[in-house]
């Protein structure tokens, strides 16, 4: 009797391995071919090279180190597969998060820098140089990141590609509002003829302007966004205390249909505070 159980069992779990196991790969694929079309183009954007045998090694590494804390100080088990489960969750998408905040940071510097490197092209148009070889001498003096775009400008244009086009493509690489206004304004003026330097003066005066109030509304709103910070975590914080100091007490919110209507209800409201508070800081220029 128990060697036909044995064998029943043994056929519905090869059964089940049979139907899964396609599956699991067939995600799997689509998971490595999703993380390819979101990760890769943001860290060659960030100018960050990484192969995709360590980008799929920093996605696993998340949940491992997930799995192991739960493992290690999380009891009892329940509870823990409920811990690793959440955290593995938050800690997939980290690479993704990574590159955005990589690409945002090369991005934000290059907006600070644009400045700059208006201010030498224009002088270097006042000295007799034309607009190329201005750009030249920007991206040979100034510092990096904006640097390397004005190079990839002159690289694009000296194996064949016209001026317009390469301004065309760092406008693409570096999707903001300062960068769309200069290369529109260049691509304009060389069709239509107008005064370069007048132009290129006028934009940088603008995007200068630009800077000094978003400084101003960021000064003015720092002490918000950390208050929203502290208030969002404070809960987390509180809980996660109460559990390593008396979890006896907090354990009934975790087991009791109560505690989890509770729960539901906590982090609706969380929810709703964050978007709150965040629509309040945030002021658009």
């Amino acid at each position: 009797m128990k060697a036909v159980i044995t064998l029943i069992v043994g056929a519905l779990v090869g059964c089940a391995l049979y139907a899964v196991v396609p599956m699991c790969a067939r995600g799997l694929t689509a998971y490595v071919a999703r993380t390819d079309r979101r990760c890769m183009p943001l860290f060659d954007a960030a100018g960050v090279t990484i192969s995709r045998r360590r980008l799929y090694a920093l996605y696993a590494a998340g949940p491992v180190i997930a799995l192991a804390i739960a493992a290690r100080w999380v009891r009892p088990w329940w509870f823990a597969v409920m811990a690793a489960a959440f955290m593995i969750v938050v800690t997939a998408d980290f690479p993704y998060r990574v590159a955005r905040h990589l690409h945002a940071r090369r991005i934000t510097k290059i907006k600070g820098q644009l400045v700059d490197a208006l201010g030498m092209i224009s002088n270097a148009l006042r000295s007799g140089l034309s607009l190329q070889q201005g750009f030249q001498m920007a991206s040979e003096e100034m510092p990096p990141p904006i640097a390397e775009e004005l190079h990839l400008i002159m690289s694009s244009q000296q194996l064949g590609r016209t001026f317009d086009a390469a301004l065309h493509e760092f406008k693409e690489r570096v999707p903001i509002e300062e960068v769309e206004l200069m290369v529109s304004s260049l691509t304009v003026l060389r069709e239509t003829g107008g005064n370069i330097i007048e132009t290129l003066e006028v934009i940088t005066h603008t995007i200068r302007e630009e800077q000094r109030v978003q400084s101003k509304i960021k000064t003015a709103t720092t002490q918000g966004v950390a208050q929203a910070v502290v208030i969002s975590a404070l809960p987390f914080f509180l809980a996660a205390a109460l559990y390593m100091i008396a979890p006896q007490y907090i354990m009934p919110l975790f087991v009791h249909p109560l505690g989890w209507a509770l729960i539901g209800v906590m982090l609706l409201m969380q929810g709703l505070g964050v978007w709150m508070m965040k629509k309040i800081v945030t002021i658009k220029v």
